[in-house]
């Protein structure tokens, strides 16, 4: 995933336009349009905006915008990224516990 799909699915899924969305970042819609669109490179400061918008990681659109490398365990779907990030700020002894618990509910299901 690239930061032009993201968005375009983030907007899609909050029911925003490019405008609404340049709008809550504080950008204009016409960047938004043009990142979306791959006419254009988003700037960082365009990035933290947008974070700030959609409430996520700022990191992670860094990442995705290509202004910082790849993370260990990084992947397409947001989600096991951030689980991933705090995973990495846990103690070994918290990491067993979280892995127990996750085995009990994989093994749950069958």
């Amino acid at each position: 995933m690239n930061l032009s799909s993201y968005l375009d699915a983030e907007r899609k899924k909050h029911g925003w336009s490019m405008n609404e969305l340049g709008r809550r970042a504080g950008v204009s819609g016409a960047q938004v349009a043009n990142v979306i669109g791959e006419r254009s490179d988003p700037g960082l400061d365009f990035c933290l905006a947008v974070a700030r918008a959609l409430n996520v990681d700022p990191v992670y659109l860094l990442r995705l915008a290509g202004h910082l490398p790849p993370a260990p365990g990084d992947t397409a779907d947001p989600i096991l990224s951030e689980c991933w990030r705090i995973l990495s700020q846990l103690t070994d002894d918290e990491r067993t516990v979280v892995v127990r618990m996750l085995r009990g509910l994989v093994e749950g299901k069958g």
